[in-house]
């Protein structure tokens, strides 16, 4: 490698479990497979931290500010320098470090590592395409339910376990999350906590990779959840990582916050003075069409298309986002499916589409005269009576047309209907006819003789003065002689019909006294 670096190594013999809640971290005795080479361009931000005689690894969290150990940086008087790239004998962007900031409370000793956590200032600009990437905040914490979720660990650190000087390039590897370790005592060791640890099994970390960030993704985004901390005897059993967000609030936050991108929950917090989406924006960011969280250098850009932007206003539509503008949808059409007259409708913005019923009784004609007449009930349009159009008569068709109303067609002559007493009778011209009613013939020239289907034979007198024969008139229902009239026919009667002329009723009447008399 030609250049020979010195690294600080921490380690850590477990001794037992301290917490039931927590588990024991057990010697595997599993060979290190340290990775590959990262050269990718979002891992850019994972930096070289060097002084005059040792080696770490840290993260560039935002602004001018690095996340690594504090065992890396305890001797304040060293000249240190963070170097952007991924070999550190060529390639690297050096710049110098301004200040330092261990955490107050970071202890250790052979047995035990306390709050390895500590920050480092530059001066300089770092080189163009490299972004930042945040450290976890405490609202996204790790807990025991993320046991078995993938990590990833990058560090300039060894690349074999037993080989001093493989160390300087960038490496890096995956591995299941084993232990979270929030206690006093928990996870083998009577102050080792705050910590997540892994059991180096397929890989883990080493000497040289002490301040180097373990990433978790969290909601399709990378976070520093972790500061490489300490591992087992020659790294070999397990590796514990500062647990980053339990020191989010109480010692990152008030150092680094303000930067574009960090975190924030008012405007105050932010170096641009404003806060939008939950982190600091370099712009007020408008619409909303547009959001300040979803880059990592506090940017606005566009949400994705289809997304709502609602007005509040139900009445006008669905809005959505078309490349970064708020489009209006179609506006909401409040009337029935059936076109209900039995309602007044209208759109009130927060409710939507509302129905109001009118008042019961209201006619709501459906262009139908054989349904009935229609009125409104409770908001609905209630049926009538159905029009009963049979008419009785068997020689007709009855039938309905919704235009016209009731319909009688006259069915052909000689269709059969019936008879009753009367014997079979036929339709003519509409009118039920029996076929032969000579039956009823009473041979009285002064009634007339007709069938009733249900009362049977019927006969009618004729009125008084009836013509029943040549010189005779009915009268009271007797068929009487004229008296003027003779045989020979010279009466001239015999054409007479319905009333008789005052002189034949005075000469009937005549004949009537005259015939009592004898």
């Amino acid at each position: 490698m030609g250049r020979r670096w010195i690294v600080p190594v921490v380690v850590l013999l477990v001794v037992g479990c301290g917490s039931p809640p927590e588990r024991e971290l057990v010697y595997n005795n599993f060979p290190i497979i340290n990775g590959e080479p990262d050269t990718s361009p979002e891992h850019m931000a994972v930096v070289a931290v060097t002084d005059e005689y040792s080696m770490c690894t840290g993260a560039w969290i935002g602004s001018n500010v690095v996340l690594t150990a504090a065992h890396c940086v305890s001797v304040s008087d060293r000249l240190m320098r963070v170097g952007f790239g991924n070999e550190m004998d060529s390639g690297m962007a050096w710049l110098l470090v301004t200040e330092k900031r261990v955490h107050p409370q970071y202890s250790s000793s052979p047995t035990e590592v306390i709050n390895d956590v500590a920050m480092l200032k530059f001066s300089g600009s770092v080189p163009s395409g490299v972004a930042p990437i945040p450290n976890l905040p405490s609202s996204l914490k790790i807990t025991n339910a993320d046991i078995g979720t993938q990590l990833t660990h990058v560090g300039f650190g060894r690349t074999l376990a037993n080989d001093a000087n493989s160390v300087g390039t960038k490496m890096t590897m995956n591995n299941d999350l084993r232990w979270v370790c929030t206690q006093p005592g928990g996870c083998g060791s009577p102050s080792s906590y705050n910590t997540i640890c892994q059991d180096q099994t397929p890989s883990g970390i080493c000497s040289g990779d002490s301040g180097g960030p373990v990433f978790i993704v969290r909601n399709g985004r990378e976070y520093v959840a972790g500061v490489a901390s300490y591992t087992g005897e020659d790294c070999s059993d397990f590796g514990c990582s500062a647990k980053v967000d339990e020191y989010d609030l109480s010692f990152i936050s008030d150092w680094v916050g303000g930067y574009p991108g960090a975190f924030c929950t008012s405007a105050t917090q932010c170096d641009s003075g404003y806060c939008v989406d939950g982190v600091c924006c370099t712009s007020r960011c408008g619409g909303a069409c547009q959001a300040c969280n979803l880059t990592t250098d506090g940017t606005c850009a566009n949400v994705p298309n289809q997304t709502p932007c609602l007005d509040n206003d139900l009445c006008d539509g669905t809005e959505a986002c078309r490349d970064g503008q708020c489009v209006e949808g179609a506006p909401l059409n409040c009337a029935n499916d059936n076109d209900n007259s039995c309602t007044t409708d209208w759109c009130d913005p927060t409710q939507g589409c509302i129905h109001d019923p009118v008042l019961d009784g209201t006619p709501c004609p459906n262009q139908n005269s054989c349904d009935g007449e229609e009125t409104c009930l409770r908001g609905n349009c209630a049926m009538g009576t159905p029009k009963d159009c049979d008419d009785l008569n068997p020689c007709t068709t009855d039938s309905c047309d919704p235009a016209s109303g009731c319909r009688h067609e006259v069915v052909p002559d000689g269709t059969g209907c019936g008879g009753g007493m009367c014997g079979q009778a036929v339709c003519t011209q509409g009118v039920c006819q029996p076929m032969d009613s000579s039956s009823c013939d009473d041979h009285d020239p002064c009634t007339n003789d007709w069938c009733d289907p249900q009362q049977g034979c019927m006969h009618d007198s004729l009125p008084d003065g009836y013509e029943c024969g040549e010189c005779y008139l009915c009268l009271g229902g007797e068929c009487l002689k004229v008296n003027d009239c003779d045989d020979a026919g010279g009466c001239g009667c015999g054409h007479l019909r319905g009333e008789l002329p005052a002189w034949i009723g005075l000469s009937i009447l005549a004949a009537l006294i005259f015939r009592r008399r004898r």
